[in-house]
Order: C-alpha cells, then structure tokens, then sequence
C-alpha cells in the first residue's frame, strides 16, 4: 500500500483525512495515514491554537492545512476590510430575511445576546486565507498545505514552497488539473461528484483515469465515494497515489458533531444528498433538509455567489452549531453520498485498521484473478 507520496510526507499509508476537528487529525496521523485540519472556520489565532494542540498530541508525526481560497470570487481586488464592507453592503436585505425565516419557521432559537458572532467572510478568499497561511507556517509538523477551490494563486504557491511544504489542490475536471499542475502544484486531488462538500459533476470513476492520466507524473489522490479499503485499492490500480477521505471521519468518537446532526448522518442513505448552492454560493454535497428544500422552490432568492451566500448563512450555522436539536431539520451537513455506509460509530484506529485490512483484501482477490505461470 505505500506509495512514492507516502515517503515524500513519512506516512505509512497513503490515507489523508480531511477534518475540522483537530482530534480526528492528530488521530489519523498518529494511525500512519495523513490528517489534515480544515482552517476556513478559524481566524489567525484560532488556527494558532488549534495548531499548537495537534503539535503537541500528534507525537513525531506530520500533518496537512486545508484552505479556500476559491478560483473566482465577488471582490477579489480589495483589501480584507474594504472587501468585507463592500460585500456586506452588496447582500439583498431579503436573503437575510429570507434565512432567519427558515429558522424561525422549526424553531430554531436566536443567538444569545452576550455570545459573540463568527466572522461572517471568514477564510473563504486570498485576503482572508493569508494569515492561515502564514500561521501554519510556523508550524514544523506542518508538511502539506492543500486548497479546496481552484487554483492556488502563483504568490501563495511559492509561499508555501519557500516555506518547504507541499503544495495540494482539488480539482472536479481534467482541466482544472491541468492548471493545477501548470501552476506548480505538487499533489493534485481528483474529486468525484460523489464526494462531500464542493464538487463537481463528473463521477470518481470516469473522473480519477482522466486526471491522472493528464498530469502524469504529477501525483494524484483520489478523492469522492471513498468509504472501504475497496475503494482505496480501486483508486490505487488506477494510478492513483493515495486516496484523500473526509466524509469517513464525520462519524468516529474523535469527530466533534453534536449528536443531534451525528444521528442524521448514521441514519442517512446515499439518496440523501444533494448538491445545493444553499449554504456556500458553490455546488456543495450535503444532506438534503428542509433548508436546502427552501431554497429551491420557485419563490426563494436565487443563492448568492461564494462568499455572500455564506455571509448570509453565518448565523444559521453558528445557531445550528449552538442548538443541534432544535436545528435538526435546517443544519448545514456536508457529506458525500458514502454516508450510506457510514453507520456505526468507530474509533480512528479501528477505522484506519478497516480501512488497510480492506485494502490488503482486495488486493489478494485481484491477485487470485491472475493466471499462474
């Protein structure tokens, strides 16, 4: 199971794990594969203790930062403080109202007037992503900085080498990976529609041969319906050098997800997703609810671009975070369509130990397939 990427990084096993949870990174990393911290939810000194915490729990392993830092998006050009003004004043009032009467219809209580808000923008463009940058980079156990949408601009790409981290990218197509690799991005992540989060149209199967096959030698992981060792052992007779997981680690004892929102994903079935532009202002994977079912009747506005739609979604995330049970049937819940699979609660180990002795099987059956000599 190991691959060139896996002694690039010092890795046992070619798994990365995307989460936003810091136990589930420091977890992976420590079972041999690579966890990788999901940053767009924290500013500059949040990520420095979140940070801080895996570097003192993940032993002398290594581990990855995710970052958005999306290919296109509404005002680019300006500074973080005039971008966030110009932004706030660009949203409809009715969108806001349209969102807290969602809310209000299942009851979902307002914010406690003392408990402070979440910054709405939060690291979903260059400007805002920068600091998380810079803060990882301080971090030694730091090996791989990856980034969730488009094409890492040339600046920050050769930050991120001139701090000697790798450099990764998430691609839906052929030629988004085709400018991932002009650009100089080191690891290129191939993710099918079927994945959770933002995606694209094009299915892992078709998607994964094509990528890789455009971009050789670059190195490409799979990524999007990966959930068994099965499937890593699919992506690896591909081409592929590893497989990059996160809707696996939404339901380990490690993950940080209210009860309420962790019934909703054991309970789910692959037919239970949807790409919605509801939350993201981007085609995002995730539980079809009442919430995404508002926004596509014929009377709700038309979803704003990345990042207004989140800036007018801010709140019901953070008042879904604060009250699970009452949010129940509107929460934001990004997951692939393997969430069919996931339906029991596991540690990380056992997961990693599934997820290898899976693998290992399917690669004896393959080999039984072969004739003898």
């Amino acid at each position: 199971m190991r691959t060139e990427i896996c002694d690039r990084l010092g890795i046992e096993f070619p798994i990365f794990a995307f989460s936003h949870c810091r136990d589930v990174v420091a977890a992976v990393s420590k079972a041999g594969g690579l966890g990788v911290l999901g940053a767009v939810g924290f500013n500059a000194e949040q990520l420095e203790v979140e940070l801080k915490w895996i570097d003192e729990h993940v032993g002398d392993k290594s581990y990855g930062v995710d970052i958005v830092i999306p290919g296109k998006y509404e005002g680019r050009e300006f500074d973080a403080e005039k971008l966030e003004t110009m932004l706030r004043a660009a949203i409809p009032a009715g969108h806001r109202e349209f969102a807290a009467k969602i809310l209000a219809d299942h009851g979902v209580p307002e914010l406690p007037a003392d408990e402070p808000r979440h910054q709405e923008l939060l690291g979903w463009t260059q400007v805002t992503a920068a600091p998380q940058i810079e803060t990882s980079l301080k971090h030694k156990k730091v090996r791989l900085v990856a980034n969730a949408l488009g094409t890492p601009p040339t600046d920050v790409i050769q930050q991120i080498h001139g701090g000697g981290l790798l450099v990764a990218a998430l691609c839906g197509s052929v030629r988004h990976a085709l400018n991932h690799k002009e650009a100089g991005v080191d690891i290129i992540i191939a993710q099918g529609t079927e994945g959770g989060g933002h995606t694209g149209e094009i299915g892992s199967v078709v998607l994964w041969p094509d990528v890789i096959d455009a971009v050789t030698p670059t190195p490409v992981l799979a990524a999007g319906g990966i959930g068994s060792g099965r499937a890593i052992a699919a992506a690896l007779a591909m081409g592929a050098q590893g497989a990059w997981t996160g809707s696996l680690w939404l339901t380990v004892q490690e993950a940080d997800v209210p009860p309420a929102q962790m019934e909703s994903y054991l309970t789910a079935t692959n037919r239970d997703t949807v790409r919605s532009r509801a939350w993201t202002g981007k085609p995002c994977r995730m539980l079809r609810n009442a919430w995404t079912d508002a926004w596509e009747d014929p009377s709700a506005p038309d979803p704003l671009g990345m990042p207004l739609q989140f800036m007018v979604t801010m709140d019901a995330v953070q008042r879904g975070r604060r009250y699970p049970e009452q949010a129940k049937k509107v929460n934001f819940n990004p997951v692939g369509q393997v969430v069919g699979q996931l339906n029991t609660v596991s540690s990380v180990k056992q997961v990693m130990y599934r997820l290898v002795q899976e693998y290992f099987e399917a690669a004896e059956r393959l080999a039984s397939l072969m004739p003898a000599d």
